[in-house]
């Protein structure tokens, strides 16, 4: 009878590990708006996603320097976003689109499409920065711990501090001109260095 305890026991506790799998070691995502980082992190939507997406085009910068992201929106009505409540992001089975401000599931509501590069998820948007007394729009750079869940903006130290257990890429990013440009390259290299057992 302890046997075939055991066994319950043992038989649950993997498929509990099976059903747990972090989202970056998914070949296939769910589709599915998630109402936390954890739903997205063990790629497990709590709503169906039926909704179609539209992209929007969104410039930044000045003269000088300028270019364009591609934010998303969800065509959903508003009293139903409104009774889904504050989400983390969702996906359509092909993409994954995140929002962390904890905001609530509107047909206003900005999302951004995010790479699954490893412990370190990026994504970038467009958002207003105050320079000078004058609002400019600017390309916003991020990463998502998969494991914590924490988010940070990218600048050049924030970039250093996170592949600074990589010495070698340390000082192959310090030789960078333009740091800020490469900073999706060096975390991209770093995950995979760290995947592979390099560091």
């Amino acid at each position: 009878m302890k046997r075939v305890v055991l066994f319950v026991i043992l038989f649950s506790v993997a498929l509990m590990a099976q059903s747990q799998n972090l989202i970056i070691n998914e070949r296939v995502y769910k589709p599915g708006i998630y109402k936390t980082f954890e739903e997205f992190k063990f790629n497990n939507p709590s709503f169906i996603f039926n909704y179609s997406i539209e992209q929007i085009y969104k410039p930044y910068g000045s003269v000088l320097s300028s270019g364009s992201v591609n934010h998303y929106r969800m065509n959903i009505d508003k009293p139903m976003g409104k009774s889904i409540g504050s989400v983390f992001g969702f996906s359509d089975g092909t993409n994954i689109y995140v929002n962390t401000s904890n905001s609530t599931l509107s047909p206003k509501l900005d999302f951004y499409k995010i790479d699954l590069l490893g412990q370190y998820c990026y994504y970038e948007f467009v958002g207003m920065n105050n320079i000078g007394g004058s609002n400019l729009l600017q390309l916003v750079r991020n990463v998502i711990d998969i494991e914590s869940g924490k988010v940070t903006v990218l600048g050049k130290k924030e970039v250093k501090k996170l592949i600074a257990k990589d010495k070698e890429l340390v000082a192959m990013y310090e030789k960078e001109e333009k740091k800020l440009d490469k900073s999706k390259e060096y975390i991209k290299k770093y995950n995979e260095r760290f995947k592979s057992g390099q560091l």
